[in-house]
């Protein structure tokens, strides 16, 4: 198995105006040693995550989702369009696809969305998602949006929004949740494998390492654009 990083895509998303806190999304391709692939959601740039495939070799059979936010599914119905890749996303997220306002589409403006209406896999806490001979398992971690699930593959953990160096995702959005993301965390803690953290904005980290910094010492230190998780809003 291999993990790869395709950092800050979204150069083509379509804002009828810039948004100063918006980040750009990282996209992870995780190998088979038989060639087939599975990338964490289906932001822009979908040439670019093409060609980089392409230049490894790599056919793409598995998009997963980390969460139903516009950003991280703007491209999807482009993505599966062209590849023919399975579709996989927490049940409680599976059928907002083409609800714009759920997604926030709406809210930031985004123009040129094309609604994804195809099959999507539905998957729950503690489901193995099978490529070749890489068992992805599904860890269910809701606070930021209420389907919002990490991907571990051996030691290579894909976070989505949840988790990033030094920074939680925030939660006070709708669909999101204080209490939601709490028990999240101490899920997270529990996690007692040795796992290279891969979010979907900002920087990786080691799961260690935010164990026993970030998620060990709430309230959480406000870190682009994330919320502070403390005793008061």
């Amino acid at each position: 198995m291999e993990v790869y990083s395709l950092r800050d895509l979204g150069e083509d998303y379509g804002f009828t105006e810039p948004l100063f806190y918006f980040d750009p999304t990282n996209c992870y391709v995780i190998a088979s040693e038989s060639g087939h692939a599975a990338i964490s959601d289906a932001p822009g740039e979908v040439d670019k995550i093409l060609a980089f495939l392409e230049s490894k070799g790599l056919t793409l059979t598995k998009i997963l989702i980390t969460h139903a936010h516009c950003e991280h599914i703007y491209k999807l119905k482009e993505m599966v369009d062209r590849t023919g890749a399975e579709v996989y996303m927490h049940a409680s997220e599976a059928g907002l696809l083409t609800d714009t306002q759920a997604l926030y589409i709406d809210y930031m403006n985004i123009q040129g969305y094309e609604p994804y209406t195809g099959p999507v896999t539905s998957i729950e806490d503690g489901d193995i998602i099978h490529l070749d001979e890489v068992e992805i398992r599904v860890i269910h971690v809701p606070g930021h949006s209420s389907g919002s699930v990490m991907y571990q593959a051996g030691n290579a953990l894909i976070s989505g929004d949840v988790l990033s160096h030094n920074a939680i995702g925030h939660h006070n959005m709708p669909g999101g949740s204080r209490e939601d993301m709490r028990e999240s965390v101490q899920k997270i803690l529990r996690i007692k494998a040795d796992c290279h953290v891969y979010p979907a904005h900002w920087t990786e980290t080691e799961l260690r390492e935010e164990q026993e910094g970030n998620l060990a010492e709430l309230p959480v230190v406000r870190l682009s654009g994330t919320i502070v998780l403390g005793e008061t809003e």
